[in-house]
């Protein structure tokens, strides 16, 4: 299931949009729960005491009070990640979507096409985002990992840590095998029997070493270093 915000100050619009989401449920696989605003200040109340609740959150820019464009601006103080959708019965403000990273903005009258596509948008980010997490138990604490933010897993037998891009540590029990196996986003490469790397850090490959952009320096077995090479000449070429 996902769970949108509608945050509009006109009813009419609002129940509208509330009617085409559910009617477009019958489209996609997964059920789709609305919840509605009336106001920018009551979903950033919302918000407040409740975070995380939104996959995704639809924004009338033309409100009563604190605008769409300043609710958004608000939101990206708590959460850089949630997609933002303005509603607008004008296309001038799409430039100012960008700077608050929107994923799409919607002309007011709605097309049901237009919001189809919108919904699809949230859904396929939706997966995205599941893919690339992982759920780490450690010292009996559950942890959200997003593997973007892994610059690499080291290993020593049957402990592994977890090297993040802002130079913290996470240290759990697990076999680096298995953990291999568990990801399946693409992005990890195995360079050595006790090291897993992501692609996204690599600067360069040099003889037997990986040289990541936090100018980390991993080891390469020679059994790995020609796997390593067709690998990231492949992820290289994706990129472009």
């Amino acid at each position: 299931m996902i769970t949108v915000a509608i945050c509009d100050d006109m009813q009419m619009y609002r129940e509208q949009l509330v009617q085409i989401i559910n009617g477009l449920m019958v489209d996609f696989i997964t059920n789709i729960k609305v919840i509605p605003f009336e106001s920018g200040e009551a979903l950033l109340r919302f918000q407040e005491e409740h975070p995380n609740s939104f996959d995704a959150i639809f924004l009338d820019v033309y409100m009563d009070g604190i605008n769409g464009i300043e609710t958004a601006i608000e939101i990206r103080k708590i959460d850089q990640h949630i997609p933002l959708i303005f509603l607008t019965s004008s296309p001038e403000h799409a430039l100012e979507s960008y700077r608050v990273h929107a994923l799409d903005y919607i002309l007011k009258p709605y097309s049901r096409q237009k919001i189809w596509q919108v919904i699809e948008k949230i859904i396929q980010q939706k997966e995205q985002i599941k893919q690339h997490t992982l759920f780490i138990k450690s010292n009996q604490n559950m942890y959200t990992v997003n593997l973007r933010r892994v610059v690499y897993f080291e290993s020593s037998l049957r402990t592994v840590v977890a090297h993040f891009n802002d130079g913290t540590e996470l240290t759990f029990y697990k076999k680096l095998a298995d953990l291999e196996m568990e990801i399946q986003t693409g992005l990890f490469i195995r360079t050595h029997r006790s090291y897993l790397v992501n692609m996204l850090y690599i600067q360069n490959v040099v003889n037997t070493d990986v040289i990541m952009t936090t100018q980390q320096q991993i080891p390469m077995s020679k059994k790995h270093v020609a796997e390593v090479k067709r690998a990231f000449s492949v992820y290289i070429l994706d990129q472009i």
